[in-house]
């Protein structure tokens, strides 16, 4: 599928996860988008999952909770 990010335009692949594990929190059935190698240096935790946990920043820290 095609996407538009803060780098331009680009194209990525839909998956679905059977579960994305931080430290001690779970989450099943996360939507996500895998990008070619080249395209990101990072892996990024994005809205299909942070929406399904509590989060706040706490002094430049991401927090997350279940």
């Amino acid at each position: 599928m095609r996407v538009n990010t803060a780098n331009g335009e680009g194209r990525a692949a839909r998956v679905e996860l059977t579960r994305v594990e931080v430290g001690d929190i779970t989450v099943r059935d996360v939507v996500a988008l895998v990008v070619p190698d080249d395209v990101l240096n990072v892996n990024l935790l994005g809205m299909s999952f942070l929406s399904r946990v509590r989060w706040t920043q706490d002094h430049g820290q991401l927090v997350l909770e279940q």
